[in-house]
């Protein structure tokens, strides 16, 4: 059947239209197609040549149904018009390619390529009108194939090198795999091993925790009872100090009666061997006077008897008062001895029996001159003139006892003298010399009482010297410290500071007492007399941090306003102080100006190093000023509050605020509830909301104004219109001054 319609190609030109008889008009190009295996890589040999046209069949005319080469949907072949050329070609391929392959089975597409090209050049042949186009097309399919071949050849050897080194990971995988499996083995193994470990660690923690908590409830109990050890070891440490230092007392004690009772036996036996001079010298005296009066005044016998008899009852009734005192004395001293008891009053009791005794003894002596006077005297009675002269004389040797004066200035002596203190002397084994010297230092003691008790001194320490400036500036090291730290008291943390700087609790009580000794005896110096005060509890430790803040303040603004010299003009320094210190009276502004004019220049400028040094006049000013206010004015509030007071316990909250205001009216109502609340212990809230008969504790009250709560006033104590005018004229305060 002719087509008698135009085919498009795909070059995009239109293919004329040919009879039916031609090959190529057909439109089935089964016969061409090449066909390539998904399946198998090609074996390509590179001696391939076309076929020739002269071993292709003749044509035929008959037509031919040749099958299909693809598959096809038909059941039997299908009836179909070809051109001569077509079916020749097709036959050809046909017949080729089921030769080939009956002698190849395993051949492929490129192994019959060949056939295919013959058939294609017989093609180019018959149509030479389309012979270059055609040629062109082969061309470009040979050179695709070669390029694919040579590919195809690149994959191959890839592919060989790829399984050569396939096989050679393979190799190594097994090999690897082998060892990782060795390795795995062994580390199972191990794990095996390991939790075979754990579960005895873990029997061995278990019974290890057992023994842990059997230890942990011994060691409570080990320290419970180290506890103990240690408190029954202090105990007797301290048992065993106080029992040194008791036997220590009791040997200087039995020393110091020692020396008592010697110095006693030889103040009797003088006193005995005065009492025989004495008595040998009246006795001698008396017969004289007796003798030289003449026949009339002689003796008697009886009488010369009854004096010897006198005179033997006068000595051996001294005697044996001699005698028991002396024995009274050696029979305390040896209870003393053996019951090692040094008590003061004891010794006291002695010394005081002791007077008694001599007195007694100077009392029958004088007794025993007045009875032989007075026997003396009637004896002689019966001589006229005899007896005026014998009695004026023998009263007047019985009045100028000059023997004895000697004893008489030692017991005079031991009576104006302070037993108290002499027993203290006696115990410390010191002399009084060692006390005027002032080598050592008296200290308060132990009592709670004093308010340096807590200084726990009891025994005197060494008197280190210590000079004004010493002190203060180890006062101003110790403020310092306390001022970053009030987590305790202000005695605890004086204790603290003082075992800190000297490292051991003597040398803290030693310093200590010093420090008190040099405050006492410097009593008008600001920081001095504010430590005494803040511990006798008279004023609070505010003050001298108070103080502290405003010289800060001050130097931080002179500084600020200083010139390159480093000085301030004096009127900027007096509005500071005008405007700081309002609460400074009359007098105190006028100290503070006058003295910093008289050291002011002629511009009116003075140093701010010289104002602020450490021993700056005007520093004590402030200071010494500062202290005197508070201390006033704590004062008088405190008095005023006594004066409304229900009772000597009792108080309304309410009069202790209206005395505080009336104290000083410019103190702002805020201000003066948080003193008040300071004071009492309560809210700001409570003392403004509290009722007109709520009460509180008065000793508690008053306790806390002076030593907690910083009282300091805001306005002075008079009233501003009776200032001087002129208190700010500097010529005024001079004149003012020269009048004073």
């Amino acid at each position: 059947m002719p087509h008698k319609e135009a085919e498009v190609g795909t070059l995009g030109f239109k293919t004329p239209a040919r009879r039916s008889r031609c090959i190529g008009d057909q439109g089935f190009h089964s016969a061409t197609k090449p066909w390539v295996s998904p399946h198998s890589l090609v074996k390509v040999s590179p001696r391939l040549r076309v076929p020739s046209t002269s071993r292709l069949p003749a044509l035929a005319e008959a037509p031919v149904f040749p099958r299909a080469l693809v598959p096809s949907k038909a059941l039997g072949p299908v009836a179909i018009s070809k051109a001569p050329l077509a079916a020749q070609l097709e036959a050809f391929v046909r017949r080729e390619y089921k030769i080939y392959s009956t002698g190849n089975r395993d051949c492929t597409h490129v192994d019959t390529l060949h056939i295919v090209r013959e058939a294609f050049s017989v093609f180019l042949e018959h149509f030479s009108e389309y012979r270059e186009v055609l040629s062109l097309i082969r061309d470009e399919y040979e050179a695709a194939f070669q390029e694919l071949l040579s590919e195809v050849k690149r994959l191959r050897a890839v592919e060989l090198e790829t399984s050569s080194d396939r096989s050679v990971h393979a190799m190594e995988m097994l090999k690897q795999r082998e060892a990782f499996k060795s390795i795995v083995s062994n580390h199972y193994a191990q794990l095996q091993a390991t939790e075979g470990i754990v579960h005895s660690l873990r029997d061995q923690i278990t019974s290890y925790e057992e023994s842990n908590e059997t230890l942990r409830a011994q060691l409570k109990k080990a320290k419970e009872e180290t506890r103990e050890a240690t408190d029954t070891s202090k105990l007797l440490t301290k048992s065993m100090i106080e029992e040194a230092a008791r036997n220590s007392q009791l040997l200087a004690a039995r020393t110091a009666n020692e020396r008592e009772i010697g110095r006693l036996k030889v103040q009797v036996d003088m006193v005995r061997e005065e009492l025989k001079d004495v008595e040998s010298r009246y006795t001698a005296l008396l017969e004289k006077t007796l003798c030289t009066g003449g026949p009339d005044t002689i003796f008697k016998g009886k009488d010369v008897r009854a004096k010897k008899k006198l005179d033997q009852e006068c000595e051996q009734e001294a005697k044996k008062k001699l005698e028991e005192s002396e024995e009274n004395a050696r029979q305390k001293a040896s209870e003393e001895e053996e019951r090692r008891n040094r008590d003061n009053a004891y010794f006291a009791l002695i010394n005081e029996r002791i007077d008694e005794l001599l007195l007694e003894r100077e009392q029958l002596k004088q007794q025993l001159a007045d009875a032989l006077a007075s026997r003396c005297a009637s004896a002689c009675g019966s001589g006229g003139g005899g007896r005026p002269a014998s009695t004026s004389r023998a009263r007047r040797f019985s009045a100028d006892p000059g023997a004895l004066e000697n004893d008489r200035r030692l017991v005079e002596g031991d009576a104006t003298y302070s037993r108290l203190i002499a027993a203290w002397l006696r115990e410390e084994q010191m002399t009084g010399a060692e006390l005027d010297r002032l080598d050592v230092l008296i200290p308060p003691g132990a009592s709670e009482d004093h308010p340096f008790g807590f200084l726990k001194a009891t025994l005197p320490v060494r008197n280190r010297y210590l000079k004004r400036e010493d002190t203060i500036d180890m006062l101003n090291s110790w403020w310092g410290f306390r001022r970053n730290s009030f987590d305790s008291s202000i005695k605890h943390h004086f204790i603290c500071w003082l075992q800190k700087t000297t490292g051991s609790e003597s040398g803290a009580q030693e310093l200590g007492v010093n420090i008190v000794h040099v405050c006492e005896h410097n009593i008008y110096d600001p920081d001095c007399r504010a430590f005494l005060l803040i511990f006798r509890e008279c004023v609070p430790e505010d003050v001298v941090h108070a103080w502290t803040k405003d010289i800060a303040y001050f130097e931080e603004l002179c500084r600020e306003s200083m010139s390159a010299h480093r000085f301030v003009r004096c009127s900027v320094l007096y509005d500071k102080l005008r405007n700081k210190l309002q609460e400074k009276t009359y007098l105190n502004m006028l100290e503070l100006r006058l003295y910093l004019w008289r050291n002011s220049d002629a511009n009116g400028m003075i140093s701010v190093d010289f104002l602020f040094r450490k021993d700056s006049r005007f520093l004590y000013l402030l200071k010494k000023q500062l202290l005197r206010e508070v201390e006033e004015f704590t004062l008088r509030v405190v008095e005023a509050i006594r004066s409304v007071a229900l009772d000597a316990d009792t108080v309304k909250l309410q009069d202790v605020v209206n005395a505080l205001s009336a104290q000083d009216p410019g103190i702002p109502q805020g201000t003066l509830r948080r003193l008040v609340a300071e004071a009492t212990q309560l809210t700001s809230m409570d003392v403004a909301t509290c009722g007109v008969d709520f009460t509180v504790r008065l000793r508690p009250l008053i306790y806390r104004f002076r030593s907690a709560v910083l009282l300091r006033r805001v306005t002075p104590p008079v009233d501003t219109s009776q200032l001087n005018p002129n208190i700010f004229d500097a010529k005024a305060i001079v004149e003012e001054a020269e009048e004073v």
